[in-house]
Order: structure tokens, then C-alpha cells, then sequence
């Protein structure tokens, strides 16, 4: 009880020593589970927001790993329920990366009808949400699943309206989408050795 007590007053010493922190003292007091008076009911609708961000999160993770492992009818499974989830509640935080792991379930089963058409679709989440790392890693997706089926043709125009976000020195050149993106820009290149 004491310990409750004590968390209780380190929020409101947060609250009264930074300004900044006032706006989010309420949220942080309601966060603490089992904090004296704070929690219970008054702290259920927090809860169920935070719900909403954190299940297709897990699910994405989840399925990640179930790809990791060539386990294709688990990550297919956890994908649908990511995806059912987003749109019985609208919360579409991880809806790009749920497309684009259904795409690469799909192409490590053997469909390419399909995983070329959830790729494309993850593209589109993610230009919609104005999100170019996720509409980069869906390209990148994309543009290797046309290498491995013979068209490396459709690559450069693909990842040319991303060249930007690729190209720009002042990017992080260790993420690996970048790299790809990079790598395979440069191989399909109609021009060699201009630069």
C-alpha cells in the first residue's frame, strides 16, 4: 500500500516540477494498475486504447516470427486476425506491415497471384497514411518478388517514386530496406556508369 502511495506521489511531483508533463499527468496516473483510487473503471477506456494499438503490434511481431520459422499456416492465421482487427475497430496503426507479411506468407506458399496483389496493397496503406518507410518496405517486397518471377523490368519504375527517400544522403543507409531498395536501383539502372 505504501509503495502505491509513494507512485502516486512521484506523478504528482512530475505534474508540479514539469510543465510539459502537466497535459500527461492524468494519463500517467491512470496507467499505474492498482494505484489506489485511480484505477478500476475510471481507467478502462485507457485501457481498451491502448488495446487497440498494441494487438496488431503483437499480431505483426507474431507473424514475423511464424514466417521466421516456415510456418506458413500460423503467420496466415495471425495476419487475418490483425487484419480482421483493424477493421472491426478502425485502428489501422499496423495495417501496412500486416499486408506486406501476408504478401511474403503468400510467396513462401507458392502464390504470387496473391502475394503480388497484398504488396501492392500494402503500398497503398501506407501512401495513404503518409508513411514512406512502409510504403518502401512494401515496394522493396514487391520489387524482389518481380526479380525472383522474371520481370526485373518493373523494378526501376516501381522504386522510382521512392528514390528520394532512398537516394537522400542524409538517410540511414543501415536499414535494410534501404540497402535493398539501393542495390536493386542501382542493378536496374538503364544507365551504367553515369554518376
Amino acid at each position: 500500500m505504501a509503495e502505491r502511495q509513494v507512485s502516486g506521489e512521484r506523478i504528482r511531483a512530475v505534474r508540479r516540477s514539469h510543465p510539459r508533463h502537466r497535459a500527461k499527468g492524468p494519463s500517467l496516473s491512470g496507467m499505474i494498475g492498482g494505484a489506489g483510487k485511480e484505477s478500476g473503471p475510471s481507467t478502462l477506456p485507457l485501457a481498451r486504447r491502448i488495446h487497440r494499438v498494441g494487438e496488431p503490434l503483437f499480431l505483426s511481431l507474431l507473424a514475423e516470427a511464424y514466417l521466421a520459422w516456415g510456418d506458413g499456416r500460423r503467420a496466415r492465421r495471425t495476419t487475418e486476425a490483425g487484419l480482421e482487427f483493424i477493421r472491426r475497430t478502425g485502428a489501422r496503426t499496423q495495417e501496412a506491415g500486416l499486408w506486406r507479411l501476408r504478401g511474403k506468407r503468400a510467396r513462401m506458399m507458392g502464390d504470387p497471384g496473391e502475394a503480388e496483389k497484398d504488396f501492392k496493397r500494402a503500398m497503398e496503406v501506407a501512401q495513404c497514411q503518409g508513411a514512406p518507410g512502409l510504403a518502401l518496405q512494401g515496394a522493396v517486397a514487391l520489387a524482389l518478388f518481380y526479380c525472383e518471377h522474371g520481370s526485373p523490368g518493373k523494378v526501376r519504375p516501381l522504386l522510382l517514386p521512392l528514390e528520394e527517400l532512398v537516394l537522400d544522403p542524409g538517410d540511414d543507409f543501415s536499414q535494410p530496406e534501404v540497402r535493398t531498395a539501393r542495390d536493386l536501383l542501382e542493378r536496374s539502372d538503364p544507365f551504367p556508369g553515369r554518376g
